[in-house]
């Protein structure tokens, strides 16, 4: 790449690196929090007439957990092949999500802390 493209991309990095290394180290400002926690709602029709909620977290927390995971989705997906939770149960990784997330509100009332869902494959 080069030209104008490519200063754009290279200024645009140079913004995104120092703004994810901060989420990664764990640095969050409490401010941003809530936003970073967030995640728009979207309903899909299922074909037995029920429906399937998405939630879909923020560019930014799927930018830091796509960095973060880069590294380790190989070793993670063997790592967790026998702890998941959820799999071909219908809601059970947000039951258990939203089980944790209770728990972790009551030590971390801040709401500094958190747990979600990272789909390597087939998340929708």
């Amino acid at each position: 790449m080069c030209g104008e493209g490519y200063l754009a991309v290279r200024d645009l990095l140079d913004v995104i690196t120092p703004v994810v290394n901060l989420w990664l180290g764990g640095r969050c400002p409490i401010s941003l929090a809530e936003f970073a926690a967030s995640a728009s709602l979207t309903v899909l029709l299922k074909p037995d007439g029920g429906i399937r909620p998405i939630a879909v977290g923020t560019i930014w927390r799927r930018l830091v957990s796509k960095v973060a995971m880069k590294g380790v989705d190989k070793d993670a997906t063997k790592y967790l092949t026998h702890f998941q939770f959820g799999v071909r149960v219908s809601g059970g990784a947000e039951a258990i999500l939203h089980s944790a997330n209770r728990v972790l509100g009551k030590r971390y009332e801040d709401g500094s802390l958190a747990m979600l869902t990272v789909d390597f494959s087939n998340a929708f």
